[in-house]
């Protein structure tokens, strides 16, 4: 066998060196890309495509033969024939036709003895081949008894796993049973001394998602501050009400541009609770309403309709749109429209529960300095969800809550609690799909107005 390398400008021309010098059955090995040529420090090198490969010895291609042509005004002798050194010569001095056949024959010969060497080249090539394939059959099979084995072994694990969750589970049920028997115990010891309408007000915080406790205190807060006949006033109890809600509430929106840089803001969230349309709705609004210079980066590559439907809102803004695969391009990309007024990174949606997927997020916008992350939840979404979702991306860092699909309806008294839990302030609320109109900015009162109302 021979093997060599050839080197050339593109793949095309190294495949032409190749066939051109061991032939058609000539295999390829390796093929990888090299610098030649390198200057001082390894720069400014020409990049070549280096091919290794390899020709079996009788599949070389045969040399041409060369034709020597007679050169003009020279008479060429014929050349003659070697003396025989057996057979008879004719009168005309030709050569024996009895020894040409035997010529012919012994060449044949040599052609047959040739044709049955390479048969049993092969045949030797073959029988080695299957003499390293069958143990190697053999550990495949052995794997894959083992690999069934596991398998097995696996799906027992399994089903314990689904028996013992099971019964945590139940127990949790028990656990929570219990406890929400005890608070109601509590809840009505504490709620007798109320009025009729702070009573009602109190079950409707309560069946609007709001923390217990903290619907007790603003009814207790009320019943304090109220005299007299004003505590069965339903109207006079609800502002006092909202009023102490609204001081429970941070606010911080809209988005405050800085005069001579680049405003950085990014969205991250759970799948599913609107980030791309929330981003082209805040876009629309700077670009068309404020008439700012605006860019819109994505670096949720996993889903390639989330990139197309970023694209198409672009388009229909005049806005550029950049796709980024690593938290260095990113960084690149951030300095390339540094003269740009907002720049909108949006992110792929993350499970609360996948922490590997959290530290890739991460990793991305921890290379952005000065950047504002906002944290998008649903008002759908169940107690749990939510607590998950706060919990775990606070491991990447958020300085603003999004609450998304308003006009879906959900628990309301959430938002509260949320803000309660994470200390941060709201910004925006959504409420519905279209595009720009269906966003708006959180306000204490409007807050409290979903919390009280019925």
């Amino acid at each position: 066998m021979k093997v060599k390398k050839f080197e050339a400008v593109d793949m095309q021309e190294a495949l032409k060196l190749v066939k051109a010098e061991l032939g058609p059955h000539a295999v390829i090995i390796q093929t990888r890309k090299v610098v030649k040529d390198k200057a001082m420090f390894g720069l400014f090198g020409r990049p070549v495509v280096e091919v290794t490969a390899a020709v079996e010895g009788h599949s070389l291609p045969s040399p041409k033969k060369k034709t020597i042509m007679p050169q003009s005004g020279v008479t060429q002798k014929a050349e003659m024939p070697p003396p025989l050194t057996s057979g008879k010569t004719s009168l005309k001095g030709s050569v024996n036709p009895y020894t040409a056949m035997g010529n012919a024959k012994e060449s044949d010969s040599l052609k047959e003895a040739s044709s049955k060497k390479e048969s049993e080249e092969r045949y030797n090539n073959l029988s080695t081949v299957n003499n390293m394939i069958t143990p190697l059959k053999d550990d495949v099979n052995e794997l894959r008894q083992i690999l069934e084995k596991i398998n097995q072994e696996k799906s027992v694990i399994e089903q314990e796993r689904m028996q013992n969750s099971a019964k945590e589970t139940e127990l949790e049920d028990i656990k929570m049973m219990l406890h929400k028997l005890v608070r109601i115990s509590t809840t009505e010891k504490e709620s007798k001394e109320l009025s009729p309408v702070l009573a009602t007000f109190f079950q409707r915080m309560i069946k609007n998602g709001l923390d217990e406790k903290v619907a007790l205190k603003l009814v207790q807060k009320a019943n304090d501050s109220v005299m007299g006949a004003f505590k069965n006033k339903e109207n006079y109890l609800e502002a006092y009400l909202g009023n102490f809600i609204s001081k429970l509430v941070k606010i911080d929106g809209p988005l405050q541009l800085i005069p001579g840089m680049p405003k950085v803001v990014s969205f991250v969230g759970a799948t599913g609770v609107g980030k791309t349309t929330t981003i082209a709705k805040v876009a629309a609004k700077y670009k068309l309403k404020e008439k700012k210079k605006v860019v819109l980066i994505t670096i949720d590559t996993f889903r390639i309709a989330a990139v197309e439907q970023l694209k198409i809102y672009a388009n229909i803004l005049g806005l550029p749109v950049e796709v980024v695969m690593t938290p260095n391009d990113l960084k690149d990309k951030i300095k390339e429209y540094s003269n740009f007024d907002l720049i909108l990174i949006d992110t792929a949606g993350r499970s609360q529960r996948e922490s590997g997927q959290l530290v890739e997020l991460k990793a991305f916008l921890s290379v952005v300095e000065n950047m504002e992350t906002h944290l998008l939840v649903s008002t759908t979404s169940n107690i749990k969800v939510l607590n998950e979702t706060i919990d775990r991306f606070k491991e990447v860092g958020f300085d603003k809550l999004i609450f998304t699909k308003l006009d879906e309806g959900g628990l309301f008294g959430q938002i509260l609690n949320m803000v309660i839990k994470t200390q941060k302030p709201l910004s925006y609320f959504t409420v519905g799909q279209r595009v720009p109109e269906d966003i708006e900015l959180a306000t204490p009162e409007r807050v409290a107005d979903l919390i009280l109302n019925k």
